[in-house]
């Protein structure tokens, strides 16, 4: 996903010549402003055009093509990146980003011999790491696999690096044909538990044109087990059929492999700018490696980014075996933006057209669920239910979840039904435990079985608010007033402005006699915006206080 328009792309033309161009009239301030503001947001395509558009005004400034190759770089369009940083080498401005982009151009380009030359050399231009590696494949390219390999070996010996170098050893001997090689450094770093699944598959690879088959489907399926990722090549592992080696198929897909894994590895928390551009090499330079646009799509969406998560989601082709999961990604992506119809018919869509994927219908389902959409998240539910060949740990989820569809729709028995085999399932499951503890004190039935789920998932959780709040609440609901005011402030503490929480411990201060502690609670659970139907009986209790609100409620139910 290359980001251009013809307006920047003329604005290029001058930014290219910055290092020889005229300098025009400074009126680049405002573009300048603009373009940092954007980028305090992470709004790259604004700071990408607002850079260029203050590049046109002062062609010269060094610090504003700096700043222009940031953000196209996040943006992963590494051509005219390229040909603005190449402006910045050898200027007080050129710093590891400028040659990131001019490896990515070249790696792009398959322009191997640039690359040598611009790691050649006795400087570190981005990290020691990642050059030496770059540079043992940019070797590869020219013909020079015994450097390539000296390379590699070198960083084996550093201690900490040796997982990497383990790695594109093996990867380059299989490039290579050296398939005993190869395999000798993958079982290297099992030994030291290095591996990764994409070494996994690459190991796989290797047995199977080592005529090791039997070999090779056991180790696929130790770690994938029946996993999508790896049906076709376990057809073809046990048909007989000829296994390529597909991990790698050029140096340049060993250079997106270095900067994938470097983006993975780093992919923790709120991405900082290198971990996306790591990943955006990655996928640019190698670009049908669906998960270099998944960890992309995840990178955007983790910085709020989700229209721009949804494209990357979306160039995973239907035939990968990533490609539930993006659609997943899609889906995720308009519920974030609260287009939670333009999800369903997303998903339905790809249900329709290919088939129910491993969890696409749970998706479907939560889906379902936030719209209120209880039957057809029950239905979603249940067809993931019975199309399961064996129960597992992971189905309690699937069972919980169409459990709380059923206890909305009022089908009490379905749903404690649904509980009771989430439970037997995963029995120390805190969510499932609090959620039908909770509905049974809802229901006032089996008080006290539900005061043990409830107590069992507090020791589980401690720190859920929602769950500390069942506690008091089911205390409340014992008549055990005093006992309930501990466990009620302390979920108060935990959910400062949940309006329910605070509206529970107004009614528990109500019963132990503090109504002065009872009304400012109510008024504090008003501020925090309740659905209507608590926020009416909320001003009534406001008005009259909650024994009268107790007694009307009483009366009502016995007409």
């Amino acid at each position: 996903m290359q980001f251009f328009t013809s307006r920047i792309a003329a604005i290029v033309v001058v930014a290219g010549h910055l290092m020889s161009g005229v300098a025009l009239a400074d009126t680049s301030a405002s573009s300048f402003l603009v373009a940092r503001h954007a980028d305090r947001h992470n709004d790259f395509e604004i700071s990408a055009e607002y850079y260029l558009d203050a590049l046109f005004f002062d062609p010269q400034n060094t610090a504003l093509a700096a700043g222009a190759v940031e953000s196209l770089m996040a943006l992963g369009d590494f051509e005219m990146a390229a040909e603005i940083a190449s402006g910045l080498v050898g200027t007080d401005a050129e710093n590891p980003t400028t040659f990131m982009a001019l490896i990515a151009d070249a790696a792009i380009e398959g322009n191997y011999s640039a690359i040598v030359d611009l790691l050649g050399g006795p400087e570190v231009s981005t990290s020691k790491l990642s050059d030496d590696l770059v540079l043992g494949w940019a070797l590869m390219g020219i013909g020079n696999p015994d450097a390539a390999y000296d390379l590699f070996q070198a960083v084996v010996d550093d201690d900490r690096y040796m997982a990497f170098g383990l790695h594109h050893l093996g990867l380059a001997k299989a490039f290579n044909q050296d398939f005993e090689g190869a395999l000798a450094a993958f079982r290297t770093a099992a030994d030291r538990n290095f591996q990764s699944p994409r070494a996994i598959l690459a190991e796989a690879q290797i047995l199977a044109k080592l005529d090791r088959r039997v070999e090779a489907e056991r180790r696929l399926r130790e770690v994938f087990g029946e996993s999508v990722a790896v049906q076709s090549l376990l057809r073809q592992i046990r048909n007989g059929d000829p296994v390529e080696f597909s991990i790698i198929t050029t140096p340049s897909d060993g250079m997106a492999e270095i900067f994938f894994t470097l983006a993975d590895a780093l992919n923790s928390g709120t991405p900082n700018l290198f971990n996306l551009y790591y990943a955006q090499m990655a996928a640019e330079i190698r670009s049908d490696d669906s998960e270099a646009s998944l960890l992309l799509a995840d990178m955007f969406e983790k910085l709020g980014l989700t229209e721009m998560a949804r494209g990357y989601y979306l160039d995973v082709d239907e035939g990968d075996p990533a490609f539930y999961t993006a659609a997943m990604g899609v889906a995720e992506t308009l519920r974030a933006e609260g287009q939670l119809q333009e999800a369903t018919a997303h998903l339905e869509g790809v249900i329709s057209d290919i088939g129910p994927g491993p969890y696409i219908l749970v998706t479907l389902g939560n889906i379902y669920r936030h719209l209120n959409q209880y039957d057809a998240a029950a239905g979603a539910y249940s067809q993931r239910i019975d199309g399961q060949i064996q129960n597992g740990y992971q189905d309690w989820y699937v069972h919980y979840v169409r459990g709380i569809s059923y206890e909305s729709l009022g089908q009490w028995e379905q749903a404690d039904a649904d509980f009771r085999h989430a439970l037997r399932l995963n029995p120390a499951q805190p969510q499932v435990l609090n959620y039908l503890g909770y509905s049974l004190v809802e229901r006032r039935e089996n008080l006290d079985e539900a005061l043990a789920m409830i107590e069992e998932a507090v020791a589980l959780r401690p720190d859920s608010g929602y769950i500390v709040d069942s506690l008091g609440w089911v205390f409340y609901r014992l008549g055990r007033f005093q006992d309930a005011v501990v466990p009620m402030e302390l979920a108060v503490e935990l959910l400062a402005t949940d309006p329910i929480v605070n509206d529970h411990l107004g009614d528990v201060y109500w019963m132990v006699g503090r109504e002065y502690e009872a009304r400012f609670q109510w008024q504090r659970a008003m501020s925090f915006d309740p659905e209507p139907v608590d926020a009416d009986r909320i001003r009534r209790k406001l008005d009259v206080g909650l024994s009268v609100v107790l007694e009307e409620e009483a009366n009502a139910s016995d007409d």
